[in-house]
């Protein structure tokens, strides 16, 4: 997508097709604001470029450029897996630990065999992707620290 100058013209072609589509929603646009270093996001009510808050007073602000938003893509290589199939993963010291204090709580089985998960030649423990996640779901967050992953590198293997 290339910058449109609004001294050459404005988006009044792109929100009028907007418009039929979404008749309810805002026609949001990428700008460049005068005197501005980055670019941002304004809306285009027909008139003018302001912000999208919804208080009484819209702030309308002065573009040099503009350009709309790019597609999304028609074609999304997605891939269906299946939570019985096998995945491999490096299970830092952390994540070995979990491994193996996973069933403290099934006091009622007392033959349980409790061990550390066995690794491949390449470092790699094999999991059912359900099992794994059941394991570990709720040690994975945004912003957790590096000293708290339970894998590392971060990549889940499936060799499908």
């Amino acid at each position: 997508m290339k910058w449109i100058s609004t001294k050459d013209r404005l988006p009044e072609k792109e929100y009028k097709e907007f418009k039929k589509k979404y008749p309810d929603d805002d026609f949001e646009v990428i700008v460049q604001i005068v005197g501005a270093e980055l670019a941002t996001t304004l809306i285009w009510d027909g008139e003018s470029f302001r912000d999208n808050r919804d208080d009484a007073y819209y702030g309308v602000y002065e573009v040099a450029y503009w350009m709309p938003f790019p597609k999304v893509p028609k074609e999304i290589n997605l891939m269906k897996i299946n939570l019985n199939e096998t995945i491999k993963v490096k299970l830092t010291p952390y994540g070995q630990d979990i491994y193996y204090h996973h069933m403290d709580n099934y006091d009622d089985f007392p033959n349980l065999h409790r061990d550390f998960k066995e690794t491949d030649e390449n470092g790699y423990s094999s999991f059912q992707l359900w099992d794994f996640m059941n394991i570990y779901g709720k040690y994975f967050f945004m912003g957790c620290r590096k000293t708290n992953n339970v894998i590392d590198p971060l990549e889940i293997v499936y060799e499908g």
